[in-house]
């Protein structure tokens, strides 16, 4: 009886199982996209921030020739881990100034190259994705461009992200599969019981009769 009933339940926690991973399954390319839209906007928001505190300090400084100080002012940005390399063009389109890790192959307009390589807002380079943010730095006085500041941010840790997230949800799906199996075991188990139950007594008392 205890194996026929054993047989019962896995017949009704199989379908229930296979239910559940085609859900984690369809989940997670929606969680997925959704994540890296997240991180993606997330980047740009920051690095929005980061060109607009940069501006006025390295128009002053470009306008005064000041070369080093420039680099230097480069250099210590970059030091932010999702900041990848950081460089400064001219209005005739020419690098003026760049950090070491900026690849020259980008050239000084790698935003029109990200929005036609890429629906995410992101650029394949050979490191990995990286997100560009561009801003045209103007004079103060007469309001002519001087540069163009050109921030690249890596978004490595975006896959890393996107493959615990992964993790995450077979885990969770696969925890609702143990719970949900345990729960109908001990509902189907009691059912059982109580109705075996009834059965004896209903047996006793028309022998009885």
């Amino acid at each position: 009886m205890h194996s026929r009933f054993s047989r019962q339940s896995l017949r009704f926690i199989m379908p229930l199982a296979i239910v559940l991973a085609i859900f984690a399954l369809a989940a997670w390319p929606l969680v997925d996209n959704l994540t890296r839209h997240w991180f993606v906007r997330d980047v740009a928001a920051r690095g929005q921030l980061l060109a607009k505190t940069l501006e006025t300090p390295l128009a002053t400084l470009m306008q005064d020739h000041a070369k080093k100080e420039i680099r230097q002012m480069l250099d210590n940005a970059v030091q932010d881990e999702r900041l990848f390399s950081i460089a400064i063009c001219g209005p005739a389109n020419k690098i003026l100034y760049a950090t070491p890790s900026y690849q020259n192959d980008l050239g000084c307009e790698p935003l029109k190259r990200q929005q036609a390589e890429h629906s995410q807002g992101l650029l394949d380079l050979p490191q990995g994705p990286v997100h560009i943010t561009e801003l045209w730095m103007k004079n103060e006085a007469d309001g002519i461009a001087i540069g163009k500041l050109i921030l690249v941010h890596d978004m490595s840790f975006m896959q890393r992200r996107s493959s615990s997230t992964k993790w995450w949800i077979i885990a969770t799906f696969g925890l609702l599969v143990v719970i949900i199996s345990i729960i109908t075991v001990l509902i189907a188990h009691l059912t059982w019981r109580n109705w075996n139950r009834s059965m004896e007594q209903m047996i006793r008392g028309e022998l009885r009769d």
